[in-house]
C-alpha cells in the first residue's frame, strides 16, 4: 500500500530525480514494501494514530533527507531535532516503527537512515540528499497513511450506534409479538 502510494504520488507529479536514484528507490521501496506486509500481516495497523506521532514522522523523514549525513545516531537526532519525540521513548523506535520510510541497523553507531538515501549511494559513492520534491511526496505519503488509519479508527464511532439502534429495534419487536402471543 505505501509502495503504490509513494509511486502513485511520483507518476501524478511527474518528479524528475536522476534516473538512478528514482530506480534505486523503487527497489529498495518493492523490498520494503514485500517485508513491510510480512511484518506486519496479522498486526493492527495504527501506529500514526498514537498522539504525535504524525509530527515525528516528518520531522525525521526531513531530518534524514537534507541533513548532510545519511546515518544519523539517536544522540545526533535529538541534538538536531532539540529533544526527544513525543510518541515515543527515542528517534529510533519510531524508525523501527515505521519501516515504510527508514532504516534502522540492530547496532552500531549510526544506525538510522531513510531508506531511499541509504541506497542511493551504494558502492561507495557519497549518498546525495534526496531532492525537495521527493521529500515532499514522502511527507505526503505520511499523512495520507496516517489520514487513512484515522478514517479506519473512526468506522467504528458509525457502527455501535447503528448496531445499538437495531438491537432495540429487535428488542421492541421481540416484546411487542410476546405481548401479543400472550394476550391470546
Amino acid at each position: 500500500m505505501v509502495l503504490g502510494l509513494i509511486n502513485k504520488r511520483i507518476q501524478e507529479d511527474s518528479l524528475e530525480l536522476e534516473p538512478p536514484v528514482l530506480h534505486e528507490c523503487s527497489v529498495l521501496m518493492s523490498q520494503f514494501h514485500l517485508r513491510f506486509r510480512l511484518l506486519n500481516r496479522n498486526k493492527n495497523m495504527t501506529e500514526y494514530l498514537n498522539p504525535g506521532r504524525l509530527p515525528d514522522v516528518l520531522a525525521l523523514i526531513q531530518v534524514l533527507s537534507f541533513d548532510e549525513y545519511a546515518h544519523r545516531s539517536e544522540e545526533q537526532l535529538r541534538e538536531e531535532l532539540q529533544g526527544v519525540p513525543c510518541s515515543a521513548e527515542s528517534w529510533t523506535a519510531i524508525g523501527r516503527k515505521h519501516r515504510e520510510f527508514f532504516r534502522v541497523l540492530p547496532s552500531g553507531n549510526n544506525v538510522v537512515s531513510l531508506t531511499c538515501r541509504h541506497v542511493s549511494g551504494k558502492g561507495g559513492e557519497a549518498r546525495r540528499v534526496v531532492p525537495p520534491d521527493f521529500t515532499s511526496k514522502l511527507m505526503d505519503t505520511a499523512i495520507e497513511i496516517h489520514d487513512r488509519q484515522v478514517r479506519r479508527s473512526e468506522r467504528w464511532t458509525v457502527v455501535f450506534p447503528l448496531i445499538a439502534s437495531v438491537s432495540a429495534a429487535l428488542i421492541a419487536l421481540v416484546g411487542v409479538f410476546l405481548q401479543i402471543y400472550f394476550k391470546k
